[in-house]
Order: C-alpha cells, then sequence, then structure tokens
C-alpha cells in the first residue's frame, strides 16, 4: 500500500484534514498527526511544522492548511519584525532567536515575516522562505 498523500494540494492550501487533538487554531503552525489527513496545533519549536492553519476547528472538525505562499499568522509573545525568519511558537509565529555558535538549541526556521507586529497581531509570512535550522541559545 502507498504512502503517498491521498489529496493533493490545490493553490497552496491542503484542504479538508480532520483535526484529531484538541483543535486547530487560524494562524498557528500546523502539523500531521498519524496519517496524511489528519492534523493539530504545533508545539514549540516543533520540527516538523507543515503549514498554518487557516481555520479554528474542534477535534473531528475538518480544516485546511496553507502550506505555501504568503500566509496570515498569528504573532506569538516573542513578536515579529518584517523581514526577519520566524520560530514557531506555542501560540502562532515569532521572530527566530539570533544564531549562537556556542549553544546547543536547534530552532527551526518556517519562513520570513512580511509585517512587523506584536503578541496577538496577525502579520504576513512568507512560507516560502521556509527551511532550515538555526542554532540558538
Amino acid at each position: 500500500m502507498s504512502t503517498a498523500m491521498r489529496r493533493i494540494p490545490q493553490d497552496g492550501i491542503l484542504s479538508s484534514v480532520v483535526v484529531t487533538a484538541g483543535a486547530a487554531t487560524a494562524g498557528y503552525g500546523a502539523v500531521l498527526d498519524t496519517t496524511d489527513l489528519e492534523c493539530n496545533n504545533a508545539g514549540a519549536n516543533a520540527g516538523t511544522v507543515i503549514g498554518v492553519h487557516l481555520d479554528t476547528a474542534a477535534a473531528a472538525a475538518k480544516a485546511r492548511i496553507q502550506i505555501s505562499g504568503v500566509a496570515a499568522v498569528k504573532v506569538a509573545a516573542g513578536g515579529a519584525t518584517r523581514g526577519t525568519l520566524a520560530a514557531v511558537a506555542a501560540a502562532g509565529f515569532q521572530d527566530i532567536p539570533a544564531p549562537n555558535t556556542a549553544g546547543a538549541t536547534t530552532t527551526y526556521c518556517y519562513g520570513r515575516f512580511v509585517q512587523t507586529g506584536v503578541s496577538g497581531d496577525v502579520v504576513g509570512l512568507n512560507l516560502d522562505c521556509a527551511g532550515g535550522t538555526v542554532i540558538t541559545a
């Protein structure tokens, strides 16, 4: 049996994905769960984020996930600065911490902010600039 994705994303959006644990929150990082068609909210610095939830939905409901382009994301406590790389946080996305070559913490990069905002704001995040890691702390 093939393990390939059973639904092909259209226009950078993966649709009709079932929310499994807790809820999906619009503007938060999205991670796939047990199958290609199950998702939930990402935790802080999750290395498996595939995109951004477009919908707020309870467990067992369906949601959409944006996987490319510029997404509207919720700004977490660390704030968002236009032009800065973004990290996922428990309550959205925030500026990635400054690199620290002596550090031991890997922080995952999920795009580059195209707007500046403070905690609770909704700003644009270019998902097509995602990928890579930065050693911090």
